[in-house]
């Protein structure tokens, strides 16, 4: 039998459960018919054109850790984005530090800790200066903000 990974739920994937999106794309019957149901394109490619609405199976898997995890991080992010950070000013010349307001309050950080919560947590500029100042510019701990 061929087996492939079934990239929603990350487990095997024998051919007797298996469903082939249009786009070629392998997954469990019962994990593409749910994605499909609640998001509408294939979870790898984002193809619009997926195949037709799949039944519901009786046998559901529940959604893998990392999927739940993605859908914490995306609330988080959220509720990250909703606090404001206003009059962003870059002192690249003198301190190479970065000076706003997060919610009201003033906060000044290196640039180069801001770059690198953008870069590892996958963040907006004004996304990791909220989370360096409600950590105090720990990096690590803002980084780890998003995921935990």
């Amino acid at each position: 039998m061929d087996k492939h990974e079934c990239t929603i739920c990350f487990l095997s994937v024998e051919s007797d459960f298996q469903h082939v999106l249009r786009c070629g794309h392998i997954f469990h019957r019962a994990c593409v018919g749910r994605w499909i149901e609640e998001r509408g394109t294939c979870p790898n490619c984002r193809n619009w054109e997926v195949s037709a609405p799949l039944p519901v199976l009786d046998m559901w898997f529940p959604p893998s850790p990392q999927m739940a995890h993605e859908e914490t991080r995306q609330e988080r992010i959220a509720a990250i984005s909703r606090i404001p950070v206003t009059d962003i000013r870059e002192n690249r010349e003198n301190q190479n530090t970065v000076t706003c307001f997060v919610g009201g309050a003033a906060f000044t950080c290196p640039i180069r800790d801001m770059d690198l919560v953008m870069q590892q947590a996958e963040l907006t500029r004004e996304q990791a200066l909220v989370c360096l100042h409600r950590h105090d510019g720990d990096i690590v701990n803002a980084i780890l903000e998003v995921y935990e």
